[in-house]
């Protein structure tokens, strides 16, 4: 229950207030933040990595048909505009920024049948590891949930935890003195 309460607050955090600060272009990540942040980065990169090594140790994602990746829309949210901004990517990917899969909510002629745009056959994702949506990273569908050991189970739910970590301290540093608006110090 705790859990729930917890993801439910960061994500409204994360849409009602960071969001729109990222949204409005007027508010920046104030330059030691972002090298407090370049902490998390470090951790973040290490939970991607665990996730890889386990993926690809299942071997799975390459061979399924029903891929978690469908519905035509991406999984980019306010936390991945947050990594790419303290990894200094200046543009925004072409996909953009939202903060939950809405695609099919605010376009509703999109197919929930289309697969993502950087879904490959036979491979999966194209983006690297450290590109992709954090969701996209740590997701996996029952499929995956029905072959995991209980060691591999332990590691994946470790990996989802460290994410969800560095999301809130995201969201922590960002709301405490950590964004300033332009031309503020």
């Amino acid at each position: 229950m705790f859990r729930k309460i917890s993801h439910a607050l960061l994500y409204s955090i994360a849409y009602f207030i960071l969001e729109p600060r990222f949204m409005s272009d007027e508010w920046v990540i104030r330059k030691q933040t972002k090298d407090r942040l370049q902490k998390d980065l470090k951790k973040l990169y290490s939970a991607f990595d665990d996730a890889e090594r386990l993926f690809s140790k299942l071997g799975r994602c390459k061979l399924c048909i029903t891929h978690c990746c469908v519905g035509g829309f991406n999984r980019v949210t306010v936390f991945d505009r947050i990594t790419h901004l303290v990894e200094g990517i200046k543009q925004p990917p072409k996909w953009g920024y939202r903060l939950y899969p809405l695609g099919s909510f605010m376009n509703p002629k999109r197919s929930h049948k289309r697969n993502c745009d950087f879904f490959t056959e036979g491979r999966g994702c194209s983006l690297s590891y450290y590109v992709r949506p954090a969701m996209c990273v740590w997701s996996g569908c029952s499929k995956i949930g029905k072959v995991l050991s209980r060691e591999e189970r332990n590691v994946y739910n470790r990996i989802k935890r460290e994410v969800f970590e560095v999301h809130w301290s995201y969201a922590l540093k960002l709301l405490f003195g950590g964004m300033t608006k332009k031309g503020e110090f």
